[in-house]
């Protein structure tokens, strides 16, 4: 006998002593298969809320697609095409973002 549960996903992050909050959330499920995705903002660093908005919705669009191959090595790819995104958005911003 197999029974369903019905999973639902909340998130909090809280400011702290900082003025805005730069965390991104992330879950997506394919299937019987959840992914969860966070990435933590940096807490004020100039360009910290771009990089985990970026790094999030990278990471979602290697894991969360259709019929995605989910192992180690394509956690580590997603992780790293996150990466060159956000840092191929900082070089195009001069360093300015300093993301």
């Amino acid at each position: 006998m197999s029974a369903l549960i019905e999973v639902s996903v909340e998130s909090r992050s809280e400011l702290g002593r900082r003025k805005s909050n730069e965390d991104r959330v992330g879950v997506c499920r394919e299937g019987s298969r959840w992914v969860a995705i966070l990435a933590d903002g940096a807490g004020g660093h100039w360009g910290g809320a771009e990089a985990s908005r970026r790094a999030v919705e990278s990471i979602e669009s290697s894991l969360c697609g259709s019929d995605p191959d989910f192992s180690p090595q394509s956690l580590t790819q997603a992780v790293l095409a996150a990466h060159d995104d956000i840092q191929g958005a900082h070089d195009n911003a001069h360093g300015i973002a300093r993301m």
